[in-house]
């Protein structure tokens, strides 16, 4: 009913020439998760382990182009093979015989690309049990990439969000909009004893990283030798390297990126084109053609005037007091994350976190990398909106592997909690203590009606809605008098 009066009464405000309000200004949007090469082959006899995957909150499926030359000397005809992949019985709905070659991928639907906030899926892991000829062996998940827009890459941490995917949007020939988020995978530390292959003489590894005054605490050495998993594992010619490569230590000094050269003027380097930067001709089949890569180091700013304690996110409110600053520039990003997406990913949670009202997603970044707050005793203060309001009793939860639950108490327009790190957080409310909290002597820490049944918590905020239906059933009311008024006079005129 509220849909349909919604509709009438914008059709009713564009025929008199109303301006309507854009209510979806970034459109649809596509977040295209690639697993990184993991063929579904490899998914369906069990080599490769994505977690539980939620087919009710987007599409997970398999999909191939695959070349055929008919004739010797014409160009091949390419088609594209795709199935949608049940994950209770890892079945799919093709019977295509190259559908075991098919790539795996995860795409989830935004209906507004200008304001969003997605919790990511599980990324990949593969493990080849091993055989008489070879020995087993993992390849580990180590961040999901989106392009930063400048010829890089950045790592996604907990969820993606607007702001993440800005200047990584593509449009296709359709119209249709989207963005590809790919899988990284761990690059291996090639041992030092053994660099090249007995057979060819070929080195192992791709780059060689050099700590530029600091050391890695792997081998306690100032360089270390890194072969890319993204190739073998998964034909990928991207090689992350920050993402997928330790990082070295310098007393307080902060790690700044990998630079081409040892003076770091010549990057940073965040990814590298396997057969653009590391190999030479022929094109594929050459061995590696390894370059260095040189640590850049800042100063931490210890207790300066450079150092920032209080941050405040600009669109939600949200806010941090912390005890260690963080440098100047930085800036607090807080979003809140739908419910059905955390819940969809991670199921289990539906039973652990009673009277859920809101997910917020929280961290500090600057110049557009996620800094790692932790072991950092601070105040986060949520604004009382009416969604968060009514209750007696309320809890922050960590949503991390294992769940960390604070006390939340009402101090004027705020939700306050402390904690010691920044992720995902929930927020529950209650008319009866929360196991971990303490009765506060019988005194009510929320405002307004208190709700009795915390099983069914409010799961949106109508009062938006109804303010617009106010708002142009005024502006409406107020034109169409107008023209009532207009036409009366011009009859009274006659």
């Amino acid at each position: 009913m509220k849909r349909k009066l919604l509709a009438g009464l914008l059709a009713l405000c564009m025929a008199i020439g109303m301006a309507v309000p854009a209510f979806a200004a970034g459109g649809p949007l596509t977040l295209s998760f690639y697993y990184g090469g993991a063929t579904y082959g490899y998914y369906e006899i069990g080599w490769v382990d994505v977690g539980d995957i939620d087919t009710e909150a987007g599409r997970f499926y398999a999909t191939i182009r695959i070349g055929h030359v008919e004739n010797e000397g014409e160009e091949p005809v390419y088609t594209t093979i795709e199935g949608d992949i049940n994950p209770a019985d890892k079945s799919i709905s093709s019977n295509d015989e190259d559908i075991n070659m098919a790539h795996l991928y995860y795409d989830v639907e935004v209906a507004d690309s200008s304001s969003f906030s997605v919790a990511l899926p599980k990324g990949p892991s593969y493990h080849y049990p091993g055989s008489e000829y070879s020995p087993p062996s993992s390849i580990e998940f180590a961040a999901w990439m989106v392009s930063d827009g400048n010829g890089g890459y950045k790592a996604l941490e907990g969820s993606v969000t607007a702001e993440d995917v800005q200047n990584a949007i593509e449009t296709d020939e359709d119209g249709n909009r989207g963005v590809f988020i790919t899988a990284a995978y761990r690059s291996e530390i090639v041992d030092k004893n053994a660099l090249t292959y007995e057979e060819t003489g070929n080195p192992k590894y791709a780059v060689v990283l050099r700590a530029n005054g600091g050391t890695f605490a792997e081998d306690g050495s100032d360089h270390l030798y890194m072969n890319p998993q993204s190739m073998e594992f998964s034909g990928q010619d991207a090689f992350f390297v920050e993402a997928t490569c330790p990082k070295p230590v310098n007393g307080d000094m902060v790690f700044a990126g990998w630079y081409k050269d040892e003076a770091c003027t010549d990057g940073p380097v965040t990814y590298l084109s396997i057969y653009e930067d590391l190999k030479d001709d022929p094109y594929g089949a050459a061995p590696y053609a390894p370059i260095d890569l040189y640590a850049k180091w800042e100063s931490t700013g210890g207790e300066s005037s450079e150092a920032v304690k209080d941050l405040t996110a600009s669109d939600t409110g949200v806010s941090i007091s912390l005890t260690d600053g963080v440098p100047e520039g930085a800036e607090l990003y807080a979003d809140t994350i739908a419910q059905e997406s955390v819940l969809g990913s991670r199921p289990e949670l539906k039973d652990q976190l009673p009277g859920l009202l809101s997910i917020y997603d929280i961290s500090v970044r600057k110049d557009g990398k996620a800094l790692e707050i932790k072991d950092n005793p601070m105040t986060v203060k949520i604004p009382l909106n009416d969604h968060l309001k009514g209750y007696q009793y309320y809890q922050a939860v960590y949503l991390g592997e294992e769940l960390e639950r604070f006390d939340a108490a009402v101090e004027g327009d705020f939700l306050v909690f402390e904690t010691t790190h920044l992720d995902q957080y929930a927020i529950l409310g209650s008319n009866t203590p929360f196991e971990t909290s303490a009765e506060q002597d019988g005194q009510q820490t929320g405002t307004g009606d208190q709700p009795s049944d915390t099983t069914n918590p409010q799961t949106g905020n109508s009062s938006n809605m109804m303010l617009w239906i106010s708002l142009m059933l005024t502006s409406c009311g107020g034109v169409l008098g107008m023209l009532f008024y207009r036409r009366k006079k011009a009859v009274v005129g006659k």
